[in-house]
C-alpha cells in the first residue's frame, strides 16, 4: 500500500510540472510574437523614414538604428574619410540595396524562419 500512495504522489507531482511547464512554453511563444512584431514595426519605421527624407537624412537611417558596434564602425569609416577624402565604404544604400532606390516601390515586411 505505501507504493501506491508514492506512485500517486510522483505522479501528481509529474503532471504539474507538466503543466507548468506548458504554460512557460506559452509565454515564451507569447514573448517571441511581440518581438517579431515589434522588429517588423522597427524595420517598417527605418524604411518610412528614408523614404521621407529621399535617403538624405543625417546621419543615415541604418545608422540611427544600429547597435554599438555597428555606429562605431560606421563612425570609422566616417573618420577615415574626413582625414582621406577617400570612401570605403559599400558605396550604395544598404537598407535598399541599391545606388538610386526606388522610393516608390511595393514593400512588405515580415519575419522569416531564418
Amino acid at each position: 500500500m505505501p507504493t501506491y500512495k508514492s506512485l500517486t504522489l510522483l505522479l501528481t507531482i509529474g503532471l504539474m510540472t507538466v503543466g507548468n511547464a506548458t504554460a512557460d512554453v506559452t509565454k515564451v511563444d507569447q514573448k517571441q510574437a511581440t518581438m517579431a512584431v515589434m522588429k517588423v514595426a522597427t524595420i517598417t519605421k527605418m524604411y518610412q523614414q528614408d523614404i521621407d527624407d529621399q535617403g538624405m537624412s543625417n546621419p543615415v537611417v541604418l545608422q540611427k538604428y544600429a547597435d554599438a558596434d555597428l555606429q562605431a564602425v560606421m563612425q570609422l569609416e566616417k573618420n577615415y574619410f574626413d582625414k582621406t577624402q577617400t570612401s570605403c565604404n559599400i558605396d550604395y544604400d544598404v537598407l535598399w540595396d541599391s545606388q538610386d532606390p526606388d522610393y516608390t516601390q511595393d514593400k512588405k515586411f515580415s519575419i522569416t524562419k531564418q
